[in-house]
Order: C-alpha cells, then structure tokens, then sequence
C-alpha cells in the first residue's frame, strides 16, 4: 500500500473534476445512466433503461446551455463519468423560479466527497446567477444517506408519496424536499 486509505475520497486525492456537461459528453453521459441504473435500487429506472438517445442527449444538453435557469454538471475521475447534477426549470413566468434536482453517483464512488462536490458546485452556481428561489427534489424515503446530504445542504422535507416506486415487488415512497433561497 501506498499509506492512502482505501476510501481515500476524490477531493482527497485531487482527481475530482466537475464542469458545465458539453455536447460532446451525450455518448458518455447515456452510458453512465445506462450502467448506474443496475447499480442502485433508489433510481426510478434499471440496468439499460435509461431510455434516452446519444442524440437526444445531445439535445438536451444543447437545450438547458442556452437557459439562464438550468444547470447541468457532470463529475470525472480520469476522464471517467462519475456523478451528475441537473437542475431542471419551467421557462413560463409563473414557474421559472423553481428548479427540480436530479444527481447521480457511480456506487464505487458513494460516500467519497462526489454527491457533495456537486452539491456545493450547484449551490455556487445558483448564489452566482441568482436566478431561482426555489430547489426541489425528490429522494426514496428509505434513501437515508442522500436524505442526511440534502439535509446537511439546507433542503428540508415538504411532503411524502406513497407507493411512488416499485422495485423488486415492493412499493416505496417518495420524500419531497426544497431548498428556499433569498434573491
């Protein structure tokens, strides 16, 4: 051994590099959700079922760069997807306030700074445009340890669903949680 713990976290160890996702990162990006889906239970979707094309990616991408109100990151260890946030908003007036947060960690990578990182990286973006009031999530209700994550960066619950998801012949429920933010 090298005298580094095994469970050395990327920001440690300095190889964690988060940017805005790029057009050229569709290809990479479906086949990480494709591979994450069989890698966790607390997904809505399993192992190749993401469901979205290379092209539709693309697309995507393209879609939220051009938005003042939505994010979307990705994280890399040696050049390797392995975490995304996304923030997701409604461009009527009514709603373009609010954003919908989605994030993602490749299992290997869980409790190593990852899910955290890109926390802070959003947080930083959303203080910097100051062009949303309002962060929502959604969370599996039994999803203790990203439930403490939200917690921690300042989300508190707002509601609960039940029967929201069913995995492996069980249903669970789903846990609403929102960030407020002063503009």
């Amino acid at each position: 051994m090298d005298g580094t713990s095994a469970k050395q976290g990327p920001l440690e160890s300095g190889a964690l590099h988060i940017r805005n996702a790029e057009g050229g990162d569709a290809a990479a990006y479906v086949s990480y959700m494709n591979e994450i889906g069989g890698e966790s239970d607390y997904l809505t979707f399993g192992l190749n079922e993401y469901g979205r094309t290379v092209a539709e990616v693309a697309g995507m991408i393209a879609s939220m760069s051009a938005k003042t109100n939505e994010l979307f990151l990705l994280a890399f260890i040696t050049g390797r997807v392995v975490g995304a946030l996304m923030l997701e908003s409604g461009q009527r007036p009514r709603v373009r306030h609010a954003a919908e947060l989605s994030i993602t960690v490749r299992r290997e990578y869980w409790s190593r700074g990852v899910g955290p990182a890109l926390m802070d990286r959003c947080r930083q973006w959303l203080e910097e445009t100051r062009t949303l009031s309002k962060v929502n999530l959604r969370v599996r209700e039994d999803h203790a340890r990203a439930i403490r994550l939200y917690e921690k960066k300042g989300f508190v619950t707002e509601g609960l669903t039940t029967r929201a998801l069913y995995v492996n012949g069980q249903y669970y429920g789903v846990r609403h949680m929102g960030l407020t933010l002063d503009l």
